[in-house]
């Protein structure tokens, strides 16, 4: 039996959702609590990190441990000094266990893309990797490189008709609410997660709709016994 198939949302902490998901009332700092009380993952964006790790704290108490982040990696930090990724990493102590791979997105880092590469090297056993391919017509440099760190290839499904195989995290992300394309998503992931022994993460992005997207993904998993 795979792994139960990761649903969730792009994200959380997003002010366009209050109103429409949130709250009117509810304070800032309560959102990721209410969110996970829906949800049982999530993908965390780069920009939702302060740096400090105050937040990352408070994150690792609003949700029990069977909850479980994605993590994007900045490819600022990736292309920094050494010493920005320890420190990244150490930020994320508080989670322990809960974060289950790390997603990054190098769709506009072809310029530095071989110094992003040499500290996904050594990143690589941290966790499990999913990498989002940069814009461009070759894609032989960045299947070579997951291949050789033994990352998934992120699947948008409105682009690619189904998971690209290999490695053991595979992010899909999409915009669509539609239950058909829902449905097939989520059975290609099911088979995915079959055939690599990995697991697998559906999150919705877009706007304050996302939840109920997000939502109707989890039902529709549910229903399909995934």
């Amino acid at each position: 039996m795979t792994e139960e198939l990761m649903v969730g949302t792009f994200g959380w902490d997003y002010p366009a959702w209050v109103g429409a998901y949130y709250p009117d009332d509810l304070p800032d700092d309560w959102r990721f609590g209410y969110y996970s009380n829906d949800f049982r993952s999530v993908l965390v964006p780069s920009d939702h990190f302060t740096g400090t790790g105050a937040d990352i704290s408070e994150w690792a108490e609003d949700c029990d441990e069977s909850f479980r982040f994605v993590v994007q990696v900045d490819v600022g930090v990736l292309a920094g000094p050494g010493s920005s990724l320890v420190e990244f990493l150490h930020s994320l102590a508080p989670l322990e266990k809960r974060v289950v791979g790390y997603f990054v997105d190098l769709t506009e880092s072809t310029d530095n893309l071989e110094a992003i590469a040499s500290a996904l090297n050594s990143f690589a056993s941290h966790g499990p990797l999913c990498l989002k391919p940069p814009k461009q017509d070759d894609p032989a440099e960045i299947k070579e490189l997951a291949k050789r760190l033994n990352a998934g290839i992120c699947w948008t499904p409105e682009s690619m008709t189904a998971p690209l195989s290999g490695g053991t995290l595979m992010v899909a992300l999409t915009k669509s609410n539609d239950p058909k394309l829902l449905r097939r998503m989520i059975e290609s992931l099911e088979l995915w997660m079959q055939q690599s022994g990995g697991i697998a993460g559906l999150f919705i992005t877009g706007g304050a709709e996302v939840t109920r997207v997000a939502s109707q993904a989890r039902v529709i998993a549910e229903m399909l016994g995934i």
